[in-house]
Parts: C-alpha cells; structure tokens; sequence
C-alpha cells in the first residue's frame, strides 16, 4: 500500500508545487519522476540488503524511507530539498517492490502462497486510490493560495502515519525462514515454518529449503552472459510498458482533467472515480488470472488496448468542447493519438514481462 501511496501522492501536488517553486516545464517532470531515479537505486541495492540484514530489517528500513520522506517535504524550502527526500522516498519504493513479494512468498503458508503474492498488487492499487482520495481531501480544505503554499505539503506528510503503522506492524513479523536458513539459524527457521503450516509440512519445506540453498551458486556476470537475452527481454518489455504512458497519466491526474476543461475540485474528484475503476478492474483480474479459465484470459490485453483508445478519445471530445482555439485541439488530439498507440503496443507487450 505505501508503495502505492508514495508512488502516486505526487499527482495531487504538482500542480501547486510548480508555481510555487517557479518550475518550467522540466523542471516539472523532475520534479514528479525524479523518485524513480531512487526506485532504481532501491531496486538495485535491494538484493543485497536483504541478504545480510534479513528482508524483516530490509522492510523495516524502507518504512524508515517513506516516513523520512514524508515528513522531509513538509519542510522542503525549495526544489532542491524536494528532490532529495522525494529521492529517499524512492529508494523505499524501489527497495519494497524487490523485498515485499518475495517476503510473502516465503512465509505465506503454501495452501495460500500465490494468492497472497497476487494480493501484493492490490496492495499497490489501494495505495493509489487512497492517495488520490486523500490528496481529494486535502485539496477540498482550503482555496488555491492554501493549497498552493501548504495543501500540497500535508498531502505528502499524510503519507507518515502509514509508513508509521507500518513500521510498527514489521517489527514484531516473523523473518523468512528461507533467510534464517541461510544464516544457519536452522531451529529459528523451523519455529517460523512450523508457527505457518504446522510440524509435518513445516519438516517438508524445511528440507526443501535446505536442498535448495545447497545447490544455490551463481555470479552476477552471469546475468550479462548466460541470461543475457532474457534479461534484455524482460527490460525492454518492462520499458514498453511504462512507454505506454500509464505511469505519467497517474503521476498528472488531476492536471489531466485540468487540461480537459475540469475544475481543480472536479478534477481531483475524477482522478479518485479512476482509481477506483482501477481498484476494480485489478479485482477482476485477480479472480480472472486465479480462476481455470486461463484460456479466456488472455484476450485482457486488447480489453485494456480498446479502454486506452477510447480513454484518448474521450479526452479529445472533451477537449473539442471546453477548448477556445483551434491550436490547444489540434495539439492535443497529435498527442492523444500518439499515446494511443503506444498504449496499445506497450498494453499487449508489458505483461509478458512477468
């Protein structure tokens, strides 16, 4: 859920931030990307945190992230400030997304492990939906001077009590029996396996987990030489997808809607309608990708390609109606058309990534 949050708490406050701190146009986009640039550093560092510390403390330490990086901003006095704590904020976020699923795989009970790595995901979407709904809330408090000088900033520092819940939830967690074994702490690792499938299954995995890690070897070299073409696969599919334009359409929301004809209060308004629809579509597709009807769940990929074209057209019709000139149209529909296609292709390729 904080991943979702912090990922996504940007969308309500970049359009008051900008005029604040007096951003151009890039200077607006690193403002609202320049976490990802953290999420790779987290990504990339992840592994090897949890490797030494335990993915229990490595959890711990991007709760430590996202509240440092929540309150951070709240005082930030100018863009470079922002930056940086939008940047540690990043690092748990990129941390979370590399230590969370493999956290629930291991110590979910094996009658209900990939469920509880599909729920990860929703995880993530509700995150996004409360922090539009929150950002909803906030903006509604005050007129645009408020939000444009504080509202932004509360939306942000809200993020501190889940990361504050968070971190009080972990600690008293039980630690991958995987990662115990590996340490050599092997009657710690069978207590955690037997607390989540009982004495039987628990010798079972236990012996399972040992035999794994005997013949676990492996050089990071062999990434770019062995995997070297599935790596590359998996990242470009992965770009694909992002090319697709889903991220920024989150990141814009409100400003979006703005851009269409909306009010700042009906914008943010529409930004939680789609989230919702988000939320959703993301259980369906849980309950679709988990039911035995796999062969009929593959045409999703061109539901989601048609809802992205008419989601572009949508926004032109609109666009026709509340624009004043020709030009703001013919701009937008030039764009519309490009986001289309690349939502169309990154849509049927991204998740071939997984």
């Amino acid at each position: 859920m904080l991943f979702g949050y912090d990922n996504i708490v940007i969308s309500g406050a970049i359009g008051y931030l900008s005029p604040l701190f007096h951003l151009d146009a890039a200077g607006t986009g690193w403002a609202a990307g320049c976490a990802l640039v953290g999420c790779v550093v987290g990504c990339a560092v992840a592994g090897t945190v949890a490797d030494h510390l335990g993915k229990k403390i490595g959890l711990a330490l991007c709760a430590v992230c996202f509240a440092l990086s929540s309150g951070g901003i709240f005082f930030a006095a100018n863009l470079h400030q922002f930056v940086v704590w939008r940047l540690i904020g990043g690092l748990g976020i990129g941390a979370a997304s590399v230590i969370s699923p493999n956290y629930i795989a291991e110590i979910a009970p094996t009658r209900v492990r990939g469920r509880c790595v599909t729920l990860y995901q929703l995880g993530i979407v509700v995150g996004i939906l409360a922090a539009v709904f929150i950002n909803m809330l906030i903006q509604r408090m005050g007129d645009e001077a408020w939000n444009t000088a504080v509202g932004w900033r509360w939306m942000f520092f809200a993020g501190i009590v889940p990361a504050l819940l968070f971190g009080g939830m972990i600690l008293p967690a039980v630690e991958s029996p995987r990662w115990l074994m590996k340490m050599g702490r092997r009657d710690e690792a069978i207590r955690v396996l037997t607390q989540i499938n009982g004495p039987d299954i628990a010798a079972r995995e236990a012996a399972e987990i040992e035999s794994s890690l005997a013949v676990e070897e492996g050089q990071i070299s062999e990434l770019f030489t062995s995997f070297r073409r599935p790596l590359l696969l998996g990242i470009m599919l992965a770009g694909l997808q992002q090319a697709s334009g889903i991220t920024p359409i989150f990141s814009f929301l409100p400003q979006i809607f703005r851009s269409a004809g909306a009010a700042s209060g009906d914008a943010f308004f529409q930004s939680v309608l789609v989230s919702l629809i988000n939320l959703l579509f993301t259980l369906f597709a849980l309950w679709l990708c988990g039911s035995r009807r796999e062969k009929n769940a593959y045409p999703r990929r061109d539901h989601i390609a048609i809802c992205l074209v008419g989601f572009g057209r949508l926004v032109l019709s609109r666009a026709r109606e509340r624009s004043s000139g020709p030009d703001f149209c013919d701009e937008l529909r030039r764009r519309a058309r490009l986001r289309q296609w690349r939502g169309v292709l990154g849509y049927h390729l991204g998740d071939l990534s997984h």
